[in-house]
């Protein structure tokens, strides 16, 4: 997993599986350089 922004980075990823769904939760590049938290929720198959 890449960003397609600045450097390119993502970083502090952790996964955490709960009521049947994965939630991934990490820090990626923005445009302007700056970084951001986001989270993703993904059904557990």
């Amino acid at each position: 997993m890449t960003s397609p922004h600045g450097s390119g980075s993502v970083r502090y990823l952790d996964a955490l599986i709960l009521d049947g769904h994965w939630w991934f939760y990490y820090e990626m590049t923005r445009a302007d350089g700056a970084h951001e938290l986001r989270v993703l929720r993904v059904p557990a198959e």
